[in-house]
């Protein structure tokens, strides 16, 4: 009787297996159809850190590969994403200090034409929770790990959630986001105060 089940089992769970991937790979498609037609986001967003501290500021991004994130006061830092580089500002220090953007796990919602396999992407995992989907993503050792939340029915970017190499966990939320309206392109120029 167990070898009669472990057989039925066998032959059951590639049918599952198969209608799973089948599902996955039309979830893949359906977010990379939507973040493709992203051209430009506008929204608040708070930051939760991994010390339990949570930040709020502007979020803006224009593609390809530009973007800006600014902390509310007293924060004194912003990154900037001027198209090559994610640029690190600290304006009470007034230092810059640039970063290869590609090494950024964010760099992949800023791309132009996004796909996961052409960008080398390894899909950790896809959960759908009630009317939302995240995708875990990796791509190097040193970027850590990315995970992207979105609403379904529309698809929204809501949130995204990084783990570095080291375990350390940060997760923004979008508030209140606008898709694909004007943004300042003076917001991804960034120079030192003389």
């Amino acid at each position: 009787m167990k070898r009669i089940l472990l057989t039925l089992f066998l032959m059951i769970f590639p049918v599952f297996s198969y209608a799973e991937e089948n599902k996955n790979a039309e979830t893949i498609a359906q977010i990379e159809k939507y973040v493709n037609q992203i051209k430009t986001i506008k929204s608040r967003f708070v930051q939760l850190n991994p010390n339990g501290k949570i930040l709020e500021g502007n979020f803006t991004v224009q593609k390809p590969n530009k973007m800006r994130l600014i902390y509310d006061e007293p924060v004194t830092f912003e990154f900037v994403a001027d198209g090559y580089y994610l640029i690190y500002y600290d304006r009470h220090l007034n230092q810059l200090t640039h970063f290869d953007l590609e090494d950024n796990p964010i760099s992949i919602i800023l791309k132009e034409n996004f796909s996961f396999e052409k960008d080398n992407l390894n899909i950790e995992g896809i959960d759908e929770y009630n009317n939302l989907i995240a995708v875990t993503v990796s791509k190097k050792e040193q970027m850590g790990k990315i995970t992207l939340y979105f609403s379904k029915m529309p698809y929204e970017l809501k949130q995204w959630r990084v783990v570095d190499p080291q375990g350390a966990i940060i997760t923004v939320t979008l508030s209140n986001p606008e898709f694909n309206v004007e943004v300042d392109e003076t917001l991804f120029k960034l120079k030192k105060k003389d």
